[in-house]
């Protein structure tokens, strides 16, 4: 599927929504499946397609990784098509 298919995933769209909305909130997968409606496992997934994308931003603590919408010019736009 290519990025854009990928980009069309309900599922994914559910997330990047949650993330879009709170773009400041930190998301652990649990919290972000949780909030998204979407199960942790599919989450796990459909956030390496976000971070390969430079659609969010992971941050490590400690041994976990906490997850944020990142802005950019590009992001916006794209956001804007999803709507």
């Amino acid at each position: 599927m290519s990025d854009l298919g990928k980009l069309l995933d309900p599922k994914l769209q559910k997330l990047l929504r949650v993330l879009y909305a709170n773009k400041s909130n930190l998301y652990h997968i649990t919290k972000l499946a949780k909030e998204a409606d979407v199960p942790a496992a599919t989450t796990l997934r459909l956030i390496k397609t976000l971070l390969d994308a430079g659609i969010i931003k992971a941050h490590p603590v400690g041994k976990l990784k906490i997850y944020q919408y990142y802005y950019s010019e590009e992001n916006e736009k794209l956001m804007g098509l999803l709507k």
